[in-house]
């Protein structure tokens, strides 16, 4: 394990241990704004504290996007000019000097100064149009978009709980422990010496070893940043760091001490589960459906939001009779769809499961035909 990295501008003692005075130290600089209007503003001073004393940088790819119930969207007032990544159905617009929003995603790299100064104005408009803003834990190659192959360093290696409950302790002190709503904790540890082709594999067995997120696992994956408003809570969520210790971990450190492996081991990716041959384009088309049947859910007022739910959980079912999407998917997905606009349990499953069931009975393929 490497020494803490202390750094005498943040008024961290170099004797400082990081387990008591450096968590301390960050406790008390990043203040979080805890009573909140619904229109909510960006903790700018602890989103900026939290990437340069966690990832250690000064540049960071930041992505937002569409969070909750498109109804609750906030029209805003803004003067500056306006551009947007428009794709997938989503927007925001400028008219009439007023942001009118949509299903939103806007991507890019931003300085961390520019966001400790309040200069980040269009991602303050997005945050307080109930949009989320999210971070790139890993980096990102200069003027790319975010994607696997433009991951140039590995920053962190993550655990999302995902609302399973968080253990007493771990064998290595996380960095930072961050807590995204009531019950839900992302735990990252800093690392360096990690490659970029073993991320995936490192990340799946962190989850598998403590209960985590199986789907957070690839280079680019993004976090929720703290200092930002978290809206799928019934209420506004600050989302903030709760524990924090200035050490930056290596390979090793992370598969002998957290993973309780070898250190010369390599290794090695997963073999996929055995599953029917499909092709690329069938595979797509199977994406596409999800998600539009997820924006339907979405885009649909109260009061008829169960119907729907049932109308797109048999029209998915159609396809898992098909063979062309399995089951625990389609109720993962469309359950996220439904917790995100409202919907609540026991409800829920049982909608998700007679849609399903009734879909089975109509199986089809992509190609329209029953078999």
């Amino acid at each position: 394990m490497k020494k803490p990295r202390l750094d005498q501008r943040r008024g961290v003692s170099p004797d400082a241990t990081p387990h008591s005075a450096t968590a301390q130290t960050l406790q008390t600089a990043i203040s979080f704004t805890e009573n909140v209007d619904v229109a909510g503003l960006i903790d700018h001073k602890a989103a900026a504290q939290f990437l340069e004393q966690v990832l250690l940088t000064d540049t960071v790819y930041i992505q937002t996007k569409a969070d909750g119930d498109p109804s609750q969207y906030i029209d805003l007032p803004y003067k500056g000019k306006l551009k947007i990544l428009s794709r997938k159905g989503f927007s925001l617009q400028l008219q009439s000097g007023r942001i009118v929003c949509g299903p939103m995603t806007h991507a890019r790299s931003y300085k961390v100064e520019d966001l400790r100064q309040g200069r980040c104005t269009l991602l303050q408009y997005i945050n307080q149009a109930r949009g989320s803003v999210f971070y790139a834990v890993n980096k990102v190659e200069a003027g790319r978009h975010r994607s696997d192959r433009h991951i140039c360093a590995i920053r962190g290696v993550v655990l999302d709980l995902d609302g399973q409950p968080l253990p007493g302790s771990f064998p290595l002190p996380p960095t930072a422990l961050v807590a995204t709503s009531p019950g839900r904790y992302q735990v990252i540890w800093r690392v360096e010496g990690v490659a970029v082709e073993e991320y995936k594999t490192l990340q799946q067995n962190l989850a598998d070893r403590y209960g985590g997120d199986q789907a957070v696992c690839n280079p680019s994956l993004v976090l929720r940043l703290p200092g930002t408003l978290h809206y799928k809570t019934q209420t506004p969520y600050v989302v903030k760091v709760l524990t924090f210790t200035d050490v930056t971990y290596t390979r090793e450190d992370i598969l002998v001490g957290l993973l309780g492996q070898p250190a010369e081991v390599e290794i090695q990716p997963r073999r996929p589960e055995k599953a029917a041959p499909t092709h690329s384009s069938k595979a797509r088309r199977a994406a596409a459906a999800l998600e539009r049947e997820a924006q339907k859910l979405a885009m649909t007022p109260p009061g008829n939001r169960n119907r729907q739910l049932y109308a797109s959980a048999a029209a998915l079912g159609n396809l898992v009779g098909g063979g062309m999407l399995d089951e625990s998917v389609v109720i993962h997905y469309l359950r996220e769809a439904a917790q995100a606009c409202g919907l609540t349990e026991p409800g829920v499953s049982r909608t998700l499961r007679n849609g399903i069931e009734r879909g089975k009975t109509t199986p089809r393929s992509f190609r329209g035909r029953a078999q």
